[in-house]
């Protein structure tokens, strides 16, 4: 991934980052940020869908085994209500609580795997998903981290799962395909 910073050099007389702000991006961009020394990391992209397409695709669990490589990602939906993700024999590999929900827009939940013993004593993170309407798209951005002292291999991990899960989910709905393994 590139990354565009403020510059002092000129092109033509102005500053280059006069001209990032005229560059118009692809609705199908994918962005991943991964930052080590805060133990997060974010996953952002564009789906040419609708919000309500995409708030069902996150919360039904027969649609999330589509494109999440056979997982369900299983929950009530309610704040203060448990949520897992099942492999497809049924043996739980995350879990958490719902914190927030705000429908069509944004889930808060913590997060716990729950098949690595070394990632299960890092103990809960925190996962933010945000939907973001925009002209034909919704921006999706996954936020997960955790508060350690040393650097979380659970970040880590997810840091290179929710590009593949994002992206599957972003072909799932725009094409009607998705990768069914990993």
């Amino acid at each position: 991934m590139t990354s565009a910073r403020p510059s002092s050099s000129r092109t033509n007389g102005r500053p280059h980052h006069a001209l990032l702000g005229r560059l118009q991006l692809p609705k199908h961009l994918f962005i991943v940020t991964f930052m080590a020394n805060d133990n997060s990391c974010t996953c952002t992209t564009s789906i040419r869908t609708t919000p309500q397409k995409l708030w069902e695709s996150l919360i039904t669990p027969d649609v999330t085994r589509k494109y999440w490589f056979g997982f369900r990602l299983e929950a009530q939906w309610n704040v203060g209500s448990t949520w897992s993700l099942k492999a497809p024999d049924g043996k739980v590999h995350a879990a958490g609580e719902i914190v927030e929900m705000d429908s069509l827009r944004k889930i808060v939940m913590t997060w716990r795997d729950e098949i690595r013993p070394e990632l299960t004593a890092e103990g809960y993170s925190r996962c933010v998903i945000e939907l973001e309407p925009q002209d034909g798209a919704v921006q999706l951005t996954i936020t997960h981290s955790i508060n350690l002292e040393r650097d979380s291999k659970l970040i880590a991990l997810v840091a290179t799962s929710w590009p593949k899960v994002a992206s599957n989910l972003k072909s799932f709905l725009e094409t009607g395909d998705a990768v069914t393994t990993l």
